[in-house]
């Protein structure tokens, strides 16, 4: 609080009631960055693979880049949540996508 009302040259005891009266100051709305893949291409990743397509198929339909996509196969618990109900834990996830892709690469 004395560090605010410095700014404005007021003493803190000032500051208080108004920041008490507003909840304080107020965070900016957390956003994720435009270069995170969204759950829409994470479900065409997924629509892909179903469909036996390439990993580079999928990035030119995605307009990404293929270490985009391959990164969001290899790593799925990367900001997703296991399936909600599923009863897997996000490692259980991980090694589920780690065999299709595994079986995927055989092929």
């Amino acid at each position: 609080m004395s560090s605010i009302g410095h700014l404005f040259d007021r003493s803190s005891s000032s500051i208080y009631p108004l920041l008490a009266r507003t909840d304080g100051i107020r965070p900016l709305d957390r956003r994720r960055s435009r270069l995170a893949l969204t759950l829409a291409e994470r479900k065409e990743i997924s629509r892909g693979l179903k469909a036996r397509l390439s990993l580079r198929a999928i990035a030119r339909q995605l307009r990404r880049a293929p270490s985009t996509v391959s990164r969001a196969v290899r790593l799925p618990e990367a900001g997703v949540p296991a399936e909600a109900g599923s009863g897997l834990s996000k490692s259980a996830v991980s090694r589920r996508f780690k065999v299709l892709l595994r079986a995927k690469l055989d092929e």
